[in-house]
């Protein structure tokens, strides 16, 4: 008798557990879906409550089938953007740009959220609008970028007119090639800036940043050019951020070498 009534009780705490769970996964989901706007139609399309009935985007069989085709490619191109803009980001904290970074990321992950949910419409459109926000955060990078690149040029001119006004230049061969070469290597940073400032006109500020690193390039070895032995490595040290990030790479202290015991 007692073992009959102890599997009732077990049976019906069973059954009110599994009824919270379903209730909790319900309510989360509803959560979900009201912290994204997003309403399921009767006819099993999506729409938002961003849009009235006027502005709502077409979800029409052949929009959505156009959706299925390019989202795909929207999706690899701006991950290639929050990729690289991660890099530029995290090397020049300084410059404010972590609010407007994390805003691009988080903007991808909700239109991701939609893809794989199989929305396709709305994960289009947010990632055009996710697209629009980072062709602005890497305007303002390459803007930095250039003005960062005129600073540099300029002492790279300084170096060089201090090298013309060296008497001993004149009776150094050395010391006159070394100068020649510099200045054949400025002219070049300046030509390659011209190329990107005419992309950031033409608002293609990606390939402008491609530029940019380049003549960054071309400034710091003529810089480590005309340094002395001693002041190598300062200059070096000075520029070891940007030399990173002209190799597309985020700038890392190198980790202190711990001695090993010997037995």
């Amino acid at each position: 008798m007692n073992f009959n009534r102890t599997k009732k009780l077990v049976a019906v705490i069973l059954v009110l557990l599994f009824a919270t769970i379903a209730f909790a996964q319900e309510q989360q989901g509803e959560r979900r879906e009201r912290e994204e706007d997003v309403v399921r139609n009767l006819d099993g399309s999506y729409s938002t409550t961003r849009f009235d009935e006027a502005d709502r985007p077409d979800d029409s069989y052949l929009a959505r089938d156009h959706a299925f085709t390019i989202v795909p490619h929207l999706q690899r191109r701006n991950l290639e953007y929050l990729y690289k803009l991660r890099i530029l980001t995290t090397n020049f904290s300084d410059q404010g740009w972590e609010e407007e970074y994390q805003k691009c990321y988080e903007g991808y992950k909700k239109a991701m959220r939609y893809y794989y949910r199989r929305n396709f419409i709305y994960a289009r459109l947010d990632l055009e609008l996710n697209y629009q926000d980072l062709r602005e955060l890497t305007r303002k990078i390459s803007e930095f970028l250039k003005d960062q690149l005129l600073d540099m040029l300029d002492d790279c001119v300084d170096l060089v007119l201090t090298a013309h006004m060296d008497e001993t230049r004149r009776s150094d061969p050395e010391k006159n090639t070394t100068l020649l070469k510099q200045q054949e290597r400025l002219r070049i940073a300046y030509n390659i800036l011209d190329v990107a400032d005419r992309q950031i006109i033409d608002k293609h500020y990606r390939e402008s940043i491609i530029q940019l690193r380049m003549a960054r390039a071309f400034a710091i070895r003529i810089i480590e050019d005309f340094a002395s032995p001693d002041e190598l490595q300062e200059v070096r040290d000075k520029y070891r951020v940007i030399r990173a990030d002209n190799m597309n790479r985020i700038w890392r202290a190198a980790p202190e070498k711990v001695p090993v015991p010997r037995d």
